[in-house]
């Protein structure tokens, strides 16, 4: 039983590890960035079990919190999280429960990887859409802006990037967890 709360605790440090290393690398998009940090939240939502998935998330958004430049375009501290971009990073936490409870309830069918594939990224779809949801509400909230104007900033032009991470995502865990890639992982 210690076993498996050391191999636990040891794959939330590290996915929080791998969320702090890939997230502050960001392209600018008009006024937010992109970034892969929702490509490891995602990822580790999939892969992981619930409870590792939400410690690396929360770990990781409370790294950058107290000021660690883990964010987008290597920054952080609490600023971050009460800028118009801060209900993104809020959001993770949502996304991160949305997410894996969504992929467990998949984990528990027989299906085939293109199925698991596509079934994981409709986990991470209504995951992301929690994400958005919290990130544009609070986008509204500071900036003033509309719902429909935050939408044509926050939303639209980052779709087919969000497309493309939650495939990856979810093609990545998929092969990790039925061809057990990674067995050392498995708990």
């Amino acid at each position: 039983m210690k076993k498996n709360k050391l191999k636990k605790l040891t794959l939330t440090a590290l996915f929080a590890s791998i969320m702090c290393i890939l997230s502050p690398f960001s392209i600018h998009l008009g006024t937010l960035p992109i970034s892969l940090a929702t490509f490891s939240v995602y990822f580790a939502a999939l892969f992981l079990p619930m409870s590792a998935s939400i410690g690396a998330v929360v770990g990781y958004v409370v790294l950058g919190t107290v000021g660690l430049p883990v964010f987008a375009g290597f920054l952080g501290g609490l600023s971050r999280i009460i800028a118009p971009s801060g209900g993104f990073i809020i959001g993770y936490i949502p996304c991160v429960l949305m997410t894996s409870f969504l992929a467990r309830i998949v984990d528990t069918r027989e299906t085939g990887r293109f199925v698991r594939v596509i079934l994981y990224a409709l986990s991470a779809l209504a995951g992301g859409i929690v994400c958005y949801l919290v990130g544009t509400v609070q986008f509204c909230f500071v900036t003033g802006m509309s719902v429909n104007e935050a939408i044509a900033v926050c939303v639209l032009p980052f779709i087919p990037f969000e497309i493309l991470k939650i495939t990856a995502a979810a093609y990545l865990a998929s092969l990790m967890r039925t061809k057990r890639v990674l067995n050392v992982f498995r708990i």
